[in-house]
Order: structure tokens, then sequence, then C-alpha cells
């Protein structure tokens, strides 16, 4: 675990911004992360078309537990930004490329983390991300520490 997160703050910190994806994308969404007051993860999936981060949600998902892996990514993601003094609440996008690589990309520095090089429980956390954004899922098809609410969030 402790590797793991080491990884994503070295690619965060210091890897070149990612050059034009040569294999089309398959799926995508758009995503803001947020800490629920109870320590809760929430993920508003905005519109694919949308980086603006002043768009509506369509969708809320909430990730609930340690959640170790989602965290230490998000927290090297959020580290990055606040280093370059940018914006916290723009997406970052989720994305499954043709090749059947999912990586995550920050919508403002274009610096993206493969998410394969995790292992194949780590991608499963955001292997299901992208299919309950994507998909119209309801609570009962969901996690049993995930939450969907298809509400905006105030």
């Amino acid at each position: 675990m402790i590797a793991a997160l080491l990884y994503v703050t070295y690619v965060t910190q210091f890897s070149t911004p990612t050059q034009e994806q040569t294999v089309a994308v398959v799926k995508a969404t758009n995503l803001v992360f947020k800490d629920d007051a109870n320590g809760d993860i929430l993920i508003e999936v905005l519109p694919t078309d949308s980086t603006n981060s002043a768009a509506k949600a369509v969708k809320v998902l909430r990730f609930s537990g340690e959640q170790g892996f989602l965290r230490g990514t998000l927290r090297a993601l959020a580290r990055d930004r606040r280093t370059r003094g940018l914006s916290p609440a723009a997406p970052f996008v989720l994305a499954l490329d043709q090749s059947g690589r999912l990586s995550i990309t920050d919508s403002l520095t274009n610096k993206g983390i493969d998410l394969i090089a995790f292992g194949s429980d780590n991608l499963a956390v955001f292997e299901q991300i992208l299919k309950n954004a994507t998909e119209g899922n309801d609570a009962t098809a969901l996690t049993p520490n995930q939450t969907d609410f298809s509400k905006e969030m105030k």
C-alpha cells in the first residue's frame, strides 16, 4: 500500500504531462471528488461534454469505509493541484481506452495515472466508479460500502 502511494505521488509530482492519446477512448466520465462531513468520499459525476467546474452533477456516488487506495490516489492528485495553486473544484477524467487501460487524468494539468499499474484489486475500485458513473445503476447494484445518490449535491 505504501509503495502504491509513493508511486502515485511520484507520478503526479515528477512525470511529464500525458501525451496525446493514440488509443481511442471507449468510455469516459468527468468526476469531482469531495469529502463528506462524516468522512465518506463523495464523487460528483458531471456531464461528459463538460469540463466546467460549475456544471451540475448528474449523479453522486458515495464511498464509505477506509477506501485506502482511492483516498491515497485522490490525495496525490489534490496535492499536485495545491502546489500549483489550481482549483480543487475542476473535474478529473476517468477513461477506459480501446486497449482496456483505465486512467485518471487531471483536467487542469493533463497529468494522468495509468491505474493498471496498481494491480487488479486497486484497479477494480476505479472500474466500479466508471461503471456506476456511466451506467444507469440503482442503489441495489452498488457495492455494500457504496450508495448512489441520484440527486444534485448542495
